[in-house]
């Protein structure tokens, strides 16, 4: 995510010069009605009929590309916005990055592209997380728990597709 964030120090990190810090804020300003309510949720507690409309708002607004957008080019964020709704909740947000897009397009038949921008959208966004519970609550919840105790639910399921992604 540091490459698409500009370049220099200042214009990453102080909210001060109109850089990628003082968009983030922004958007970080404006995602919180949306995300607020679901900061203590974990993926199990997705609800797709109380959730979605949050989720999706909170995606669009941090994902949305052009002048006012997270990218340094003005290119769409979906990655980033799916790396920073993780970070706010690592519980509750997966990454939907390239391995992940891999990952459900060869097992679970999502019609993600094999491209530089692999069809990332809110709605994929809101199916992948509805199919990564489906997946865990499959397995055991427990039972996924153990692969690597004391680590985040979705931070395992990450790493799986990580793995994946990369072929090994």
């Amino acid at each position: 995510m540091g490459r698409m964030m500009g370049k220099g120090l200042e214009q990453k990190f102080d909210v001060h010069k109109k850089g990628f810090a003082s968009k983030l804020l922004e958007k970080m300003d404006a995602i919180k009605p949306y995300i607020n309510p679901l900061v203590d949720k974990t993926i199990v507690d997705f609800e797709v009929d109380n959730d979605s409309e949050s989720i999706r708002n909170g995606y669009d607004i941090l994902s949305k590309g052009g002048r006012e957008g997270l990218h340094n080019k003005g290119n769409n964020f979906h990655v980033g916005a799916t790396k920073i709704l993780h970070f706010i909740n690592p519980h509750f947000f997966p990454i939907i990055d390239s391995n992940a897009a891999k990952t459900f397009r060869e097992l679970y038949n999502f019609p993600y592209r094999k491209s530089t921008q692999p069809g990332y959208s809110g709605d994929r966004y809101l199916r992948s997380m509805m199919k990564i519970k489906e997946v865990i609550l499959n397995y055991g919840l427990e039972k996924f728990r153990t692969l690597e105790p004391g680590t985040p639910t979705l931070r395992i399921f990450d790493k799986l597709t990580f793995a994946y992604g990369n072929g090994w």
